[in-house]
């Protein structure tokens, strides 16, 4: 059926893309098919299906890559936690061994320059010539906005969880014992503009934007988006993409009409 809208996923990202299949009626597919218009949760391969597409693949390639979504905020002015590379003028950083990974995965905090270029020296055999690295940030709080459309559907505040050990420098994340906690977006309201602006400047549908506030320069500064956030675990979360998707869907058949 040429004109039948598809989920076009990975394997990694399957509970997700299972759940939006069922509640939404559609088919997924971990291989780009011929026909559109396609959502693409995660996945930005196959042809070039622009405007036949929710979330385009230009879009996810960004968010897929840390150092190529630093420079598309660095173009766009937006304020982020900007991807450097060299030698760093104060410490401490947090090196990037992966560009890609989730989860925490190859972040490493370093205090000084010793240990800058003891953490290049070598990782698992393999020498680091040019290593990624920001600059380790003191936010005063960290949120995750879920959001489609330009607007927010929720927010997150990150929360460490009981009987984690407290770390000289912090770094919020699930693999070292913070998880997410609601709280109401009216007590954010600066939120609203920064994410519909990001939307519709970096060109995305749907996700969740890491961000946090920045107490020091009295701003918020955008850490990373997933373009195929995980929601499997959170019905009232999924519930509301759901819902976006249908709305969005049923527009799309009415103006075919």
């Amino acid at each position: 059926m040429p004109n039948q809208p598809y989920i076009l996923t990975r394997r990694s990202l399957n509970p997700s893309a299972r759940l939006l299949s069922r509640e939404l009626g559609l088919q997924k597919s971990y291989e780009p098919r011929t026909y559109s218009p396609v959502i693409r949760w995660g996945n930005s391969d196959g042809a070039n299906t622009e405007g036949n597409c929710i979330n385009d693949a230009a879009s996810i390639v960004m968010a897929s890559d840390k150092r190529r979504f630093s420079v598309a905020m660095s173009d766009l002015h937006i304020p982020h936690v900007e991807i450097r590379t060299g030698m760093p003028e104060r410490f401490p950083v947090v090196i990037r061994h992966t560009l890609s990974g989730t989860r925490g995965e190859g972040i490493e905090v370093v205090r000084d320059s010793l240990e800058f270029l003891g953490a290049l020296s070598e990782r698992n055999g393999v020498i680091t010539r040019k290593p990624h690295w920001t600059y380790w940030r003191n936010f005063s709080f960290e949120l995750g906005v879920h959001f489609f459309g330009g607007e927010i559907l929720r927010v997150f505040k990150k929360v460490k969880r009981e009987g984690s050990p407290d770390e000289e420098f912090p770094i919020k994340n699930m693999s070292r014992g913070w998880g997410f906690s609601l709280v109401s977006l009216d007590k954010y309201p600066k939120l609203v503009p920064i994410v519909k602006d990001f939307c519709n400047r970096f060109g995305i549908t749907f996700g969740r934007l890491d961000i946090g506030w920045n107490s020091t320069n009295k701003l918020y500064e955008i850490i990373e988006v997933n373009s195929a956030p995980g929601i499997a675990e959170n019905p009232n979360t999924a519930s509301l993409y759901v819902e976006g998707f249908k709305k969005y869907l049923e527009t799309r058949r009415s103006r075919a009409y």
